[in-house]
């Protein structure tokens, strides 16, 4: 077992210690500097806050609710055409930034 000491980035952090299996380990160091980390420790901290669920808004929660509720829309080989070329403009003007 290796053991990962996961501390804060920023000031007045706990440390917390965790064991973790030498091929466990290896995977957190390269996915850190896949990532871009200095550390697994600020590797392993940025998952657990991405991992705080932030829970749906009632009004959000209610719009998808009426969309999944709702027949599907048949859209036409024009319309087809239409959102391509609208998408082919969207991405023309990110590759032009």
């Amino acid at each position: 077992m290796v053991v990962v000491t996961v501390a804060a980035i920023i000031a007045d952090m706990e440390t917390v210690n965790i064991s973790l299996p030498e091929h466990i380990k290896r995977i957190a160091e390269a996915r850190a500097s896949q990532a871009g980390y200095a550390t697994v420790d600020a590797y392993v901290a940025s998952l657990i806050e991405a991992d705080e669920v932030v829970p749906l808004s009632k009004e959000l929660e209610a719009e998808m609710l009426v969309g999944l509720a709702s027949k599907p829309l048949t859209l036409s080989a024009a319309d087809w055409e239409a959102k391509r070329a609208r998408l082919r403009r969207e991405f023309a003007a990110t590759e032009s930034r």
